[in-house]
C-alpha cells in the first residue's frame, strides 16, 4: 500500500510542477500579447507622424520577433510527446488486436 500512496504523490507533485509551468506559460504569454498590441499602437500612431524609417522598421523588426516567439513557444515537443506516445502505444496495439482477430477468422 505504501507504494501506491508514493507513486500517488509522485504523479500529484508532477501535475503540479505541470501546472506551474501552463501558469507560467500563460503569464509569458499575456505579458507578449500586451507588449504586442503597444507595439501595434506605437507603430500606427508614429506613421501619421513624421519619424525617421529607422525607428518604424526597428519596430516592426521587434514586432515581428514577438510575434515568432509566440508562435514557436506555442508548438514544442512537450505539447506533443504524451499525445504522440498515446497514438503510438494504442494505434500499435490496434494493429496487433486486428491482426490476431485476423488470423483466428
Amino acid at each position: 500500500m505504501t507504494t501506491s500512496w508514493q507513486e500517488l504523490e509522485t504523479q500529484l507533485q508532477e501535475v503540479l510542477e505541470q501546472a506551474r509551468s501552463l501558469q507560467e506559460r500563460l503569464h509569458q504569454i499575456r505579458e507578449a500579447e500586451r507588449e504586442q498590441a503597444e507595439l501595434q499602437r506605437r507603430i500606427t500612431d508614429l506613421e501619421t507622424q513624421k519619424v525617421p524609417k529607422e525607428e518604424l522598421d526597428h519596430l516592426r523588426d521587434r514586432l515581428d520577433l514577438l510575434e515568432v516567439d509566440l508562435e514557436s513557444r506555442l508548438l514544442t515537443w512537450d505539447s506533443f510527446k504524451e499525445p504522440f506516445w498515446q497514438v503510438v502505444r494504442f494505434g500499435g496495439m490496434g494493429i496487433l488486436v486486428g491482426a490476431a482477430l485476423r488470423s483466428c477468422m
